[in-house]
């Protein structure tokens, strides 16, 4: 009998990710919470670094240790076909893998 996929597992070293029914876009033409419409695809955003809450519009900016350096860097991503009905232990097992790179 054939398995179906029903999710993927991806785990990254370092990473930042979002998945949302809504694209940059959908949230820059919409003015109003109301006007924006799930989209039935899920949107995932993946990035190396994202930056601590703050930024200096209205009172002072990132503490230093969490902020974002302006450099390259480099983002290791690993994705895993996760089964129907897969335990929470399988998924922590599947998710501890050594990510190797510069």
């Amino acid at each position: 009998m054939a398995r179906r996929l029903t999710s993927i597992l991806f785990t990254g070293d370092p990473i930042a990710a979002t998945a949302l029914h809504s694209t940059e876009g959908d949230f820059d033409a919409a003015r109003r919470a109301y006007e924006l419409k799930p989209r039935a695809e899920t949107v995932l955003s993946l990035d190396a670094r994202m930056c601590g809450l703050g930024n200096g519009s209205c009172g002072p900016g990132v503490l230093e240790k969490y902020a974002v350096l302006v450099k390259p860097y480099h983002l290791h991503l690993s994705f895993r076909p996760c089964l129907p009905h897969a335990t929470a232990a399988a998924l922590a097992a599947a998710s501890r893998v050594r990510l190797t790179g510069d």
